[in-house]
């Protein structure tokens, strides 16, 4: 029987929330991971001017933080950024096209706003004996900047690949077959790298 509101009685007019796949949870925690770490990272170009172990420990730890996040999001796209192009499908070789030209246009711009900010520094650099001191240290702030860009310019193309994979399951609704597809092509390659036979 349908109420006046135009509802089946003894049910909601909202639509069910579509549970989110687990690996599509797993890839957007990966990301902030590495987002984490990478913000760690440009935690290390100020402390080096304050506390130069200190900016030393936040790099090494950022990178480190990142680096395992990215790697993990990698093998959970399957390798999709680093395999040849005869083993992916014409959307796949598109969507990765685009991710690397995006992460181009930004290693160019992250590149030249670190080494203008390094030029801008030098102008305001302390005159005396100091003054190498002070080089130094804007060396080392750019290093660290220049390792949270190097590291974050793969994450652009991780991030915009994972991105597409988690739309498609979600705008479909067949999460559920996709994931275990996957499964069983990921196993399937397995037995046949094993046994050749």
């Amino acid at each position: 029987m349908t109420s006046p509101t135009g509802t089946t009685n003894g049910q909601s007019s909202r639509p069910t929330k579509r549970p989110v796949p687990p690996i599509v949870r797993t890839r957007q925690r990966l990301v902030l991971g590495a987002d984490f770490g990478i913000a760690v990272i440009l935690l290390g170009v100020p402390l080096r001017f304050i506390q130069e172990d200190t900016g030393l420990v936040a790099w090494f730890l950022g990178t480190m933080i990142s680096v395992v996040a990215q790697v993990a999001l990698r093998r959970s796209i399957r390798s999709q950024d680093n395999r040849p192009d005869d083993e992916l499908d014409e959307y796949e070789l598109l969507r990765r096209y685009k991710a690397q030209r995006t992460a181009l246009l930004w290693a160019q711009g992250l590149l030249m706003i670190v080494w203008m900010t390094f030029s801008l520094l030098t102008l305001f650099r302390r005159q005396g004996p100091e003054s190498f001191d002070t080089l130094i240290d804007s060396l080392y702030a750019c290093l660290y900047a220049t390792a949270a860009f190097l590291i974050f310019v793969p994450l652009v193309i991780l991030r915009s690949i994972a991105g597409g994979m988690n739309r498609d399951p979600l705008i479909s609704g067949e999460a559920e077959e996709i994931e275990d597809a996957d499964a069983l092509n990921t196993t399937a390659s397995t037995t046949t790298r094993e046994d050749p036979s």
